[in-house]
């Protein structure tokens, strides 16, 4: 695949193509992320190398897992594929892609979404790397309107209960079916750590949603080892709504002089947005239509029902990004960030607590996990946390309890890690990600022009993330290594998410409705009743929401 010689990043291919125009010209953007490797930059200088093995050149036999789910996704694939490909290249100089694995679960897909799975699996069939993509598969998404029309009957009703005696919740019907999708492609990850003798085989999972991204992007991730699980941040066209009057004009007449099938002349279309008559009728006709956003000028960041920030704050769709006052700055700067709880489209996990500390069994045991992983319904870490069985299971996707709040999958794993004792989370906010191509455009910068095109200041300051420094690919290894010293001490970081796991965002599906209502259904919670946090809840002589103790590894928490 052509790439920009001068700076030697791997291209983001375009929709529908793997990376060229059918004439031999890139038509990909060249990757952000790979920005200095004319400075020499390697996958070394990353962390890249060892990202996915403990021993000296991957001697214990560890790798990473690689998660996805897809549904519709033809735009995306090739990207996709391009990207993942290179990445299993990059794996210890390559050396390494065999000791990893790919498991992609993707239902009830359209278009031919289940065709470029078909040659993704070749492809890494050839190569040696182990893979489960399953295509076609059994959960649904017509179980899941089912469901949904099932709540809305009863929308108008509080509590409203099914036969089961389970509350009839609408939207809780689509964060059950997101939980039982990302389960699925995390069956295998179990069922390859059983075969792999006492030893656990995955050091990492690196889970993906349908997202446009560089391979470098998850190297930059894989380089923060002393992490439980570290995003990215993901971005969106802005909604006509969200923004300011002369925007929604500018975005007018753009869109007049694209518009299919009689564009008009660019002076025109100006001109007419201009006018108070055709901007009204123009903004009642289309002013809430997704299909404009392509146009939109601004990005919105998008996860906003998942992230929370380190005071346990929600992160905002605009700079400031948080408004706590310890976050913002550091995202402002581009510098690595703890957070309570992140996803954005990409994240990162250590795999012990996906692997649990695994008891001796039986045949029958053995045989009860299988049924419990075909169900989606392995229990969390709340449960049984005495030193029975239920308290070594790996830890799933899930939707709500019902004294919980009514969250996000993603929210849930969070809370579920924490309470599991698995405090390391952060994001970093140089890598930037999005799930369409418009939005790829502008994170990605520049279109490729030919070598010596590239505007090196734009891409040295990630330009198209508004409110956002950047970090360079050089700054990695020593970001990673003044990442894993911040975590301790006084005061660490860990002192900070516990004292903001005090007062964690809840922004909740409420009873009979769809989504959370993020202007007036937020409240404030504390987390810090789970048995993961009573180090820091119970330690002597700390601040409130600190303390110290052992964590799950054997690291001593709040002390240096």
């Amino acid at each position: 695949m052509p790439t920009n010689k001068s700076r030697g990043a791997a291209a983001v291919a375009a929709p529908g193509t793997a990376g060229s125009d059918g004439g031999g010209n890139s038509s990909g953007l060249r990757g952000r992320s790979g920005a200095d490797s004319v400075s020499g930059v390697s996958t070394a200088v990353i962390g890249g190398e060892g990202a996915c093995s403990d021993g000296a050149n991957g001697a214990d036999g560890s790798g990473c897992f690689f998660a996805a789910n897809l549904h519709n996704s033809r735009q995306l694939l090739p990207n996709l594929i391009l990207q993942l490909l290179a990445l299993l290249g990059s794996l210890g100089g390559g050396r390494d892609a065999a000791r990893c694995f790919v498991s992609i679960y993707e239902s009830g897909s359209k278009d031919s979404t289940p065709a470029l799975l078909s040659v993704l699996r070749r492809l890494l069939d050839l190569l040696g790397v182990p893979n489960r993509i399953v295509t076609g598969g059994s959960i649904s998404r017509q179980q899941h309107r089912q469901q949904d029309a099932e709540a809305q009957t009863h929308r108008k009703a509080r509590a409203r209960r099914r036969p089961d005696g389970t509350e009839l919740i609408g939207g809780e019907a689509r964060i059950a079916f997101l939980a039982a999708l990302r389960n699925a492609a995390l069956e295998p990850l179990q069922q390859q750590n059983r075969t792999a003798g006492s030893g656990r085989r995955f050091r990492r999972v690196v889970f993906l949603n349908d997202i446009y991204f560089c391979s470098y992007d998850v190297l930059r991730l894989l380089a923060y080892d002393s992490a439980d699980m570290v995003c990215g941040l993901d971005f969106i066209k802005s909604p006509l709504w969200l923004l300011a009057e002369h925007e929604r004009r500018e975005v007018m007449a753009a869109h007049l002089a694209a518009a299919a099938p009689h564009p008009l002349p660019a002076g025109l279309a100006g001109a007419l947005s201009r006018l108070w008559l055709p901007y009204k009728i123009w903004k009642k006709l289309y002013g809430k239509r997704p299909d404009l956003w392509p146009w939109s000028p601004r990005l919105l960041f998008y996860d906003i029902w998942v992230a929370r920030d380190a005071g346990g704050g929600r992160l905002r769709n605009l700079p400031p990004y948080s408004l706590d006052a310890w976050t913002a700055p550091r995202l402002a700067a581009g510098l690595p960030t703890p957070v309570y709880c992140c996803w954005n489209g990409l994240a990162v996990l250590r795999a012990d607590p996906l692997l649990g500390k695994m008891a001796a069994t039986t045949p029958q045991a053995e045989a009860e996990d299988v049924r419990k992983l075909a169900q989606h319904s392995l229990a969390g870490p709340a449960a049984g946390r005495n030193g029975s069985r239920a308290a070594q299971d790996p830890l799933r996707f899930r939707s709500h309890r019902p004294t919980e709040c009514a969250a996000s999958e993603c929210s849930m794993f969070c809370d579920d890690l924490h309470a599991a004792g698995y405090h390391r989370v952060m994001i970093d906010p140089n890598v930037r990600l999005s799930y369409d191509w418009p939005v790829a455009r502008v994170l990605y910068d520049l279109p490729y022009d030919g070598p010596g095109g590239a505007d090196a200041a734009a891409l040295q300051q990630g330009a198209g993330a508004e409110g956002l420094g950047w970090r360079p690919l050089a700054a990695v290894a020593a970001d990673a290594a003044k990442v894993a010293r911040s975590w301790e001490g006084s005061p660490g970081w860990l002192r900070h998410l516990a004292d903001g796991a005090r007062r964690v965002e809840c922004c909740g599906i409420q009873p009979g409705k769809e989504t959370a209502d993020f202007e007036h259904g937020c409240s404030r919670v504390d987390m810090t009743g789970a048995a993961g946090w009573a180090r820091w809840r119970d330690g002597p002589g700390l601040p409130p929401g600190a303390g110290a103790g052992a964590a799950p590894d054997g690291r001593r928490l709040g002390e240096e």
